[in-house]
């Protein structure tokens, strides 16, 4: 099967439930996969293909699911995120039959903003914050490290700090 083909939409589209197909369109290259944005009668989709197989099946649907469990979270706390779509047996991963493993989100469309603009940095590190606040657990079997866990800093005590020190950013 070749990413982006009419026959791997379908594929994909058959196995996710997501109806007719109108269009697939490759979108961007990430760390461990590539995605396209499938357009079908019921959405657009984001589809995502791993470019390799690193842990037995099991082991990548269990982390998936807590994922998912973290994107419902996410949404449930107010966060904007993309919703997983599950496959029509339940699972979060469908492998095809060269053993590619695929996944399905409702497609998030949206721009880089400008680094200048500090709105929107100021947007993306709430974001962070609301994110860290959640102390969620760590996936069966995994390491989370320091960063990526519930942080228990007074923000406001911190950015006095900051101030106090002179920290170049202080002001923004």
């Amino acid at each position: 099967m070749t990413a982006g083909s009419a026959e791997t939409a379908r594929w994909v589209a058959d196995n996710f439930g997501l109806v007719r197909v109108r269009s697939m369109e490759w979108v961007a290259r990430g760390a461990v996969g590539e995605v396209h944005r499938l357009v079908t009668d019921t959405g657009a989709y984001a589809v995502k293909r791993a470019f390799w197989r690193e842990d037995p099946d099991g082991v990548v649907e269990s982390r998936a699911r807590h994922e998912v469990a973290f994107v419902e979270r996410c949404l449930g706390a107010g966060l904007l995120a993309p919703r997983p779509v599950l496959a029509r047996d339940g699972s979060v991963l469908v492998r095809d039959a060269s053993g590619t493993g695929w996944r399905v989100h409702v497609f998030a469309p949206g721009v880089v903003p400008d680094r200048s603009d500090l709105a929107a940095q100021r947007w993306v590190l709430g974001q962070g914050a609301l994110i860290h606040g959640l102390a969620l657990d760590p996936a069966p079997g995994d390491t989370v490290h320091a960063p990526y866990t519930a942080s228990t800093v007074d923000w406001a005590e911190l950015a006095a700090l900051a101030v106090a020190v002179g920290t170049e950013w202080r002001h923004e």
